[in-house]
């Protein structure tokens, strides 16, 4: 991956983080004033098969059917996808002339980065201060998983995720409080490849921490709970 000193067309930006690292917080927050600086960007959304949920946004995801799903898979029109707890999400294609941003979960942006409809991509991490923020946002999220689901949520990113850092070349936005994270990621997104001071710390924080927060949630709440 190359770095540019602004988005260009053909270009494309991909977001990811664990579950509980405010990531879709900070998009929120940043996606309106990046579609302006960059008329040529637009969010992509992922579809989903799910049901959407009552207090979620009508643009969260392309709710759709199964068999809707499945047709955008067979005609190609997906980056990525993958089956969760039985409902499925793909990122779709990127629309041609257009600049995609794309927030997804560390494994699909794994497989979106070696498709070759993407000819140029960047790639950050959000990562919060340390692991006990995620744990807490992670609990505290208003969804359909329990709390034993959580558990494995953040298994997940404590035994894959966190490594996939180096694995993808990713550029690290500290996630210490939402403004500074989203000025953070509309410079990064401008070519301001600076990473943060305090990088190494906090990544030591989280390779030190996580382990024992993850044994401390696995004895509380219990995946046959």
């Amino acid at each position: 991956m190359s770095d540019v000193l602004s988005p260009q067309i053909g270009d494309a930006f991909v977001l990811c983080g664990g579950s509980g690292s405010g990531k879709g917080t900070i998009v929120a927050e940043a996606m309106p004033l990046l579609e302006a600086q960059h008329p040529d960007m637009y969010l992509s959304r992922s579809y989903t098969t799910r049901e959407r949920r009552p207090d979620e946004p009508e643009d969260a995801y392309r709710f759709v059917s199964l068999e809707h799903f499945e047709r955008a898979l067979d005609e190609g029109r997906l980056l990525e996808w993958t089956c969760f707890n039985g409902t499925y999400y793909g990122t779709p294609c990127p629309v041609s002339g257009k600049i995609p941003f794309i927030e997804i979960e560390v494994s699909g942006a794994s497989e979106a980065m070696k498709s070759p409809l993407l000819r140029r991509v960047h790639c950050a991490f959000i990562l919060p201060l340390n692991p006990l923020e995620q744990v807490v946002q992670l609990l505290a999220r208003r969804d359909m998983m329990n709390r034993a689901k959580k558990v494995d949520r953040f298994a997940t990113f404590v035994t894959r995720e966190l490594a996939a850092i180096e694995d993808l070349n990713a550029h690290v936005i500290v996630n210490d409080e939402v403004s500074r994270a989203t000025t953070r990621l509309i410079n990064w997104v401008n070519g301001d490849r600076t990473q943060d001071e305090r990088l190494e710390e906090v990544i030591a924080k989280h390779r030190k921490y996580a382990p024992k927060l993850l044994e401390l949630m696995q004895e509380l709440y219990p995946t046959q709970a």
